[in-house]
């Protein structure tokens, strides 16, 4: 590692795991799973009158990066820890 970023074996390692989940057809097909969990995320917030964007967008990220590389959704907030 070299300022958090990964090198050498490693980086491909890894990149190679998770290149299938961001393929164009696989981002397509959870277009509609991506607007539903959205939605739910910002119904969540909503309510409470007031919401940090930087919070939602985490969230929201961390839940579908969990989601393309067929991780356990309930982990997200381990990720974030």
């Amino acid at each position: 590692k070299q300022g958090g970023e990964l090198l050498g074996p490693d980086r491909e390692r890894i990149r190679r795991l998770a290149q299938p989940g961001f393929a164009p057809g696989q981002l397509d097909e959870l277009r509609p799973e991506a607007r539903a969990l959205f939605a739910e995320i910002l119904d969540a917030a909503l309510p409470r009158g007031r919401g940090e964007a930087a919070d939602v967008c985490m969230s929201y990220s961390v839940r579908m990066i969990c989601r393309l590389l067929g991780w356990p959704e309930e982990d997200w907030r381990k990720i974030l820890a």
